[in-house]
């Protein structure tokens, strides 16, 4: 397994707001100032629900990051279903104490689970997912 610090993976999760593209390479400056190449790009999910994420498969193919991009701020492309369709219903449900999954809830696991699948031979505590919301 990766041993990233909390700052790099914090940097880490920071580029879910880069565009990338299949095949691009997820670079960032570690602590002690070198470059760390976290991967690879193989996938870019996008859907209706608003869900943006990029599956990245480390140099070395033993461990896939899932960077799930957060929330667009309002008014941006994609604002609206990003609080529209989740995040104020899932304040309610908060609120409420329901415990029910919005729609990009639902997209974001089961692009984890065909990752899962996609990726057999990746050791499950090497699947590393990122969030900023």
């Amino acid at each position: 397994m990766v041993n990233y610090s909390e700052h790099e993976r914090q940097k880490i999760a920071e580029t879910e707001y880069k565009t990338y593209k299949p095949n691009k390479k997820v670079v960032v400056k570690s602590d002690a100032g070198k470059y760390i190449e976290v991967g690879t790009v193989r996938q870019v999910v996008t859907d209706k629900t608003g869900l943006k994420a990029y599956i990245v498969e480390s140099p070395d193919k033993k461990t896939v990051s899932v960077l799930y991009r957060g929330s667009e701020g309002p008014g941006k492309k994609g604002s609206k279903a990003d609080w529209l369709a989740n995040d104020l219903p899932m304040a309610k449900n908060i609120v409420t104490g329901r415990k029910e999954a919005t729609p990009q809830l639902k997209s974001a696991a089961k692009t984890l689970n065909q990752v899962l699948k996609d990726y057999p031979n990746t050791e499950e505590e090497s699947i590393l997912c990122y969030i900023i919301s």
